[in-house]
Formats: C-alpha cells, structure tokens, sequence
C-alpha cells in the first residue's frame, strides 16, 4: 500500500514539473533559438507528462485492484509515446492515415505484449 502511494506521489509531481517545464520553454524561448538541446528538452517533458498522466487515469479508472504497479507503468509509458510520435512525425511533415494507423498498430501490439508478459 506505501509503495502505491509513494509510485501516485512520484506520478503527481512528475505531472506537475513537466507541465510547467512545457509552458516555460513554450513562453520563454523560440524553436529556432533553442537548439537541439531544447528541442529534447520539450520532448522529453511531452512525454513525462502523458506518462504520470496515463499512469494517474490508469489508477482512477483501474478495474482489477489485483493488476502490479509495474503493469501500469509499462502501459502508461507505451502509451505515451503515441502523441510524442505524433508531434515528432508532425514536426517532420509526414503525419498522414498511413503513419497513425502504424501507429495504432504498434500501440496495440505493445499494450498486447504487456500484457501477456505481465500474466
């Protein structure tokens, strides 16, 4: 019970520091200024906000109470790598019917795996 508090705490803070790390970078800096560095920066923190945001509604809306803490972070992180793909695609160009149904492939296809692994 400790551990779950202390993974739910963890999932709020991350939450909560990427969210206002995007909004500062997004306010505070220009994309053709920032460099590579930033552009990671940004990047990385989509993706620790969808991963906490993920792993929080997967708590809130969890059915089993019996499924493991790590099955619900290997979910949420599968998860959200879709939209950072989605953003990484869209900054390229090239995001079209063919590249998100790839996408919702590969996230079924995980998500599959998960869990049949985590059984």
């Amino acid at each position: 019970m400790l551990m779950k508090i202390k993974y739910q705490k963890w999932a709020i803070a991350m939450l909560i520091i990427s969210a206002l790390l995007v909004i500062l970078l997004f306010v505070f800096t220009d994309p053709r200024e920032v460099g590579l560095f930033g552009i990671l920066t940004v990047i990385i923190a989509i993706y620790a906000f969808f991963v906490a945001g993920f792993y929080l509604l997967s708590k809130v809306f969890r059915r089993k109470p019996n499924h493991s803490e790590r099955r619900a972070i290997y979910i949420s992180a599968t998860l959200a790598f879709a939209p950072v793909l989605l953003i990484i695609l869209n900054s390229l160009g090239a995001v079209g019917i063919i590249e998100l149904v790839l996408i919702m492939i590969f996230e079924v296809v995980a998500i599959f795996l998960i869990t049949k692994r985590a059984q």
